[in-house]
């Protein structure tokens, strides 16, 4: 992303910080368009059950709401910012600095969704909820210029929960459907095997940018983002 000139150290900084912040909820996004392809090759191969002719609802966050909600975040970006300054400051060596975390709710995934994923296809969109201990993606994605499947539409659901123990993604697949079908266990399945997630990983180029991602925990109405001092401190 360019940045002005005269931007400060501490601007340009914190400008990092968020753009970390959408590149985490973007792995989270990756993820889902990853099973989207996936899906879209079955659906060659299946004809066109994982997709739809009717076209998906509209959002139900506003363009109004979602600017209005990321105003409301924007101080505690600013907060967590300053926790990564001191995180990343030597100090005392007696005890251990908690890493810098900020806690996010549907509002506010679906505000830094709006507002930073602006390369999706046109008329496309993605919205969060979180329910108990998932984290669930909605993604509507219309199939226009796609062989023969022009003209129809991905409306599906991915359901994500926190990953176990030696899982290289910071979140796990659950479940995924896509038309009310649910996806084929074969598909599924491979993004829940660790050997298969690094595959994909290093085959999409997205395994250096979950260095700084040291967890995400979900929790009842939000997810806690918590990562690696340096890197959130980084340009």
């Amino acid at each position: 992303m360019h940045k002005p000139e005269t931007m400060t150290l501490n601007q340009s900084r914190r400008g990092g910080c968020l753009t970390q912040l959408a590149v985490a909820l973007l792995i989270v996004v990756v993820v889902g368009a990853l099973i989207i392809g996936g899906t879209l090759f079955y659906a060659y191969r299946q004809g066109i059950k994982y997709t739809t002719d009717v076209p998906p609802s509209a959002p139900t966050y506003t363009e109004e709401e979602a600017n209005a909600q990321y105003q409301s975040l924007k101080p505690r970006i600013d907060q967590f910012f300053d926790k990564t300054e001191e995180a990343d400051e030597p100090g005392d060596s007696q005890g251990e600095t908690p890493p810098p975390t900020i806690r996010l709710t549907a509002a506010d995934l679906n505000a830094l969704a709006f507002r930073n994923l602006k390369d999706l296809p046109k008329g496309a969109h993605v919205s969060f909820a979180i329910s108990d201990d998932r984290l669930i993606l909605n993604a509507s994605i219309p199939l226009k210029g796609v062989p023969l499947l022009g003209g129809r539409y991905f409306v599906g659901t991915i359901e994500l929960s926190e990953p176990p123990a030696g899982y290289p993604l910071p979140l796990y697949l659950q479940s995924a459907n896509a038309a009310g079908e649910p996806l084929p266990g074969a598909l599924i399945s491979r993004f829940q095997d660790p050997a298969e997630a690094r595959k994909l990983l290093q085959s999409n180029g997205l395994g250096d940018e979950l260095g700084f991602v040291r967890s995400i925990r979900i929790e009842p109405g939000e997810i806690v983002v918590e990562l690696n001092a340096r890197e959130a401190n980084s340009e």
